[in-house]
């Protein structure tokens, strides 16, 4: 599948007045598969903005919004808003061990969101963008770049199911009913959508009212590069 995006949203790191970034940071942390998984869902961000559904995105509190993904065990959130500018900044990244949010983790966002609005008329307008300069680094490595696209495209599948069952007021449970399969198996495509069966797609396509396209598009360049690979093996 390939999906033209335009990416229209912007988004950036939180810094302290040290230049240090705590997300930037956050995801250095985090493995590597981790770390994909996070980069496509800032992406996905970046090119929903707000409209970006549940469960990829929820409120936090106030004007803070989570981010969240999972990677094995680990519930990985990111805590975010948007800023006067209307640019998303991600201020407080950490891998969650409870149910519910911990106040001492939204404090620390709210006390960055403060800090950042205190500061934000004092910063220039020409100030790369540091969180774009990150993504663009990691992109270099093939391997992160394959699995970010990757883990993309899946979201995107995810999300799309998502707006479908929201634009007709069906909760998940509703939709499974529909579809002929279980709540939680409705849950877990929506959060993880990567290796669904196809035979599944259909099904909830047909109970959202809607049709399943799939393409096979070459990318220019691919194809022959993937060919040298093999023969250099």
């Amino acid at each position: 599948m390939v999906y033209h995006i335009r990416v229209e949203w912007t988004v950036d790191f939180y810094q302290e007045v040290d230049g240090s970034a705590p997300v930037e940071e956050f995801l250095d942390s985090l493995r590597t598969e981790g770390r994909a998984k996070a980069l496509a869902l800032v992406q996905a961000l970046k090119i929903h903005g707000p409209n970006l559904p549940f469960p990829y995105s929820s409120q936090a509190a106030g004007k803070i919004r989570e981010l969240r993904t999972q990677y094995g065990r680990d519930k990985i959130r990111i805590l975010y808003f948007a800023d006067a500018r209307r640019i998303f900044i991600l201020l407080h990244g950490f891998v969650k061990r409870t149910a519910k949010l911990e106040p001492s983790e939204l404090a620390k966002a709210e006390n960055r969101m403060a800090r950042h609005n205190q500061g934000i008329n004092k910063r220039g307008e020409n100030i790369v963008n540091r969180f774009d300069r990150y993504y663009r680094t990691q992109m270099e490595d093939s391997a992160m770049r394959e699995r970010v696209e990757e883990e993309l495209a899946s979201l995107e599948i995810g999300v799309q199911i998502a707006n479908l069952r929201a634009k007709h007021r069906l909760n998940q449970t509703q939709l499974a009913a529909r579809a002929g399969m279980s709540a939680p198996k409705v849950s877990r495509i929506e959060s993880a959508p990567a290796n669904v069966q196809l035979d599944t797609l259909i099904r909830l396509a047909q109970a959202l009212g809607a049709r399943l396209e799939v393409r096979l598009v070459e990318e220019k360049g691919k194809s022959r590069r993937s060919r040298r690979a093999r023969a250099g093996a």
